[in-house]
Formats: C-alpha cells, structure tokens, sequence
C-alpha cells in the first residue's frame, strides 16, 4: 500500500467516518470488523459534541432554549363612507357670502384635492363611495328609481380616488334637493352589501329635503323632513351611523333640520355649519377622523393576566398600558386611548407594533 494511501486510511479512522477497520495491518490479513457499539458510541460522541441551536431568549429568562418574544400582527379596521352629497341647483352658490367659489366646487376640492384633499389621503385607509343626487327630470313629487333620485353613484372600495375623481362633476347636476328619497336609495345600497365592518354616510347639503322636480324651489314640507329623519334612524339601527354637513352655512333652519339627522344617526357629533374653505376642511378632517376606529386587532390571544406585560408602540414610540392602550375582553384586540388614539385617527399612515413573550400569549 502506498504511503499516501496508508496516510488517508489514518485519518479516517482517526476521525470515525464509518471506516471498518481498527488499523493498519499486514499484507494479506484478514480484515477485523469494529464492535457497533463501539462506532455507535463514537457516533453519539460526535453528535453531542455539537452546539445546541440558537434560539434568542429575553434576558430575564435564564434558559438558551426558550422562545423569545412573539411579534404579533395588527391589523386596522377599514371603515367605509358614503358620501351623499347634494347636487342640486343651489349648490352652486358661494359657501359663505355672496361672491366666491361654488359651495359645490368647495366641497369637491376638499375631498379630491391632490395633494391635500381629505379623500386623496385617506383612500388607502377607508373605503369611500360616492353618491351624488338631484331631483331630476321625473313628474314633481314622484319616486322613480334612476330617474328621482338621479344619481351619480361610484361604488366603494379601497384605493377609490382616481374612480371618484372621474366620475365627481365639476358642476353641480341641478334640480331639486330630493334628500330623503337619496337615503332610502342609499339604504338599499347598503343593506344588499351585507358588511359587518363599521359604515358611515356623510350627508352634505344646502337645503332641507324637497320633491323630486326640475326646479329647486318647491318648498320642503314636515313629511320629507321627518322621512329623511326615519331613513336614517333606521340605518343607524342597522348598524350605519350618519354624519352631517350643512354647506349653507348659518342658515338655521336647515341647521335644526341636519341636527335632528345628525342626532339620530348615532355618530355622537352635531351638524357641521363650516362658514369659510378652511372651516369645510377642519369639519372633513373631525368627521373622517371619527371614522376611524381606535380598536387594532391582533393575530393572537393575550393570556389573562398579562395584558400589560408586552412592548406596545406607535410609530416606534412606547405606548404604556391602561394610560395609552388596554387590551380588550376578547383579548384579541388592542384599544388606543387618549393621544395615542388621536394620532391613529389623524394621521392613517401610522404604524402600530405589539410584542410578547410566548408564554404570555397564544399565536392563532
């Protein structure tokens, strides 16, 4: 045997990787066969020689082996608006007195103003839809559905900008105010549609309900505005809750009106009676922002009793339990409070993080 041969033969058995024989041995001997115990030992040696596998542990947990902390996924609630805005003849008188830009042309460049424009901004974090209505070309005082109310309707979905812009008229359509026969439209709308996450409806106009006409001067009457009343009760009783928005500023008589649509579309918040551009914005911004819910759900159940024992953040700042965030009952979901909640409502980009230890909580 050569030299270089006799060399690896050597080594190999030096290192135990499954060679056979116990050592060199002379020409023509019989080979002799090692014990299995022997190589299964040397085996077993080897393998525990090995350094156990890392896994990261928190400092306070002595043990290399035990799970660190869990990341848990969050996830937002996307609300969905309806805007239910008047396109009736009036609207294209100024907001506030008695020259200026069209009420109509105000409202369309808060919410789809490019760059500053409320739906612009919140279109990856709220559904919206559109639906703008006048009365139309029917016979006066006659429901006709696609006639009285005539509408402009864009579905709601994420990401709606461009679908709304194109189809929001720089104008207003005309006619009459049918306001009450829009909402049992947009009832209907909303009933078929069967969502179980929070609906809202943005009821933006200049004038109290009237009948369904060409002109926009047949007087309102006690029935339409306790109609439009009743439409919205019943969507809030549906789980849909109204907003309202008076784009004719102080008059007081549409402002009582809007109140008591307010009032029963369960939002919490009275009539918005903006008197100037700015006003219109500061109004938009209140109302989406209270669109927004503040309960963040998490993939993953938090153990009872260790609610406050995880690394919560807000845009990587720390939130502290029971101050500025409380697990809820279902111990699936984090609720924000106070700042912390503010923040998440006006600025939708906002990014929430949750950590805890695996014992503390159960991944699903």
């Amino acid at each position: 045997m050569s030299t270089r041969v006799k060399s690896l033969a050597a080594l190999v058995l030096a290192l135990g990787c499954g060679s056979s024989e116990t050592g060199p041995r002379a020409e023509g001997e019989a080979p002799s066969r090692v014990d299995s115990s022997v190589a299964d030992a040397s085996r077993d040696a080897a393998r525990d020689a090995r350094p156990p596998p890392r896994v990261d542990a928190t400092p306070s947990d002595p043990n290399p082996n035990a799970c660190g902390k869990a990341e848990l996924t969050t996830q937002r609630v996307v609300p969905r608006v309806w805007l239910l805005l008047d396109g009736s003849g009036s609207m294209s008188a100024p907001l506030g007195g008695l020259t200026g830009p069209s009420r109509f042309a105000l409202l369309r460049q808060a919410l789809l103003d490019p760059t500053n424009g409320l739906v612009a901004k919140l279109a990856g974090a709220v559904e919206f839809g559109l639906m703008i209505y006048d009365g139309g070309l029917s016979p006066p005082g006659i429901y006709v559905p696609g006639l009285c109310p005539r509408v402009t309707v864009v579905e709601p979905a994420l990401d709606n900008y461009q679908a709304i812009a194109a189809a929001y008229p720089m104008e207003p359509t005309g006619a009459s105010t049918p306001t009450h026969y829009a909402l049992v439209d947009l009832q209907a709308r909303i009933v078929a549609a069967m969502r179980s996450e929070p609906t809202f409806v943005l009821l933006a106009t200049d004038g109290k309900p009237n009948i369904c006409d060409f002109h926009d001067g047949i007087p309102s009457n006690f029935l339409t505005d306790q109609e439009a009343v009743d439409t919205v009760t019943q969507l809030e009783q549906a789980g849909t809750r109204t907003f309202a928005l008076s784009m004719a500023g102080d008059d007081a008589d549409l402002g009582a009106h809007l109140n008591d649509i307010a009032k029963a579309g369960g939002t919490g918040a009275s009539v918005f009676s903006p008197a100037t551009q700015d006003d219109l914005v500061k109004s938009l911004t209140e109302i989406f922002g209270g669109t927004q819910s503040c309960s963040i759900a998490v993939e993953g159940k938090i153990v009872s009793g260790k609610e406050c024992s995880g690394d919560v953040k807000l845009n990587e700042q720390v939130l502290r339990c029971d101050t500025d965030y409380r697990v809820g009952d279902d111990k699936q979901t984090l609720e924000l409070l106070g700042d912390a909640c503010k923040t998440l409502r006006s600025e939708p980009s906002s990014q929430l993080s949750a950590s805890f230890a695996c014992n503390d909580v159960i991944l699903l």
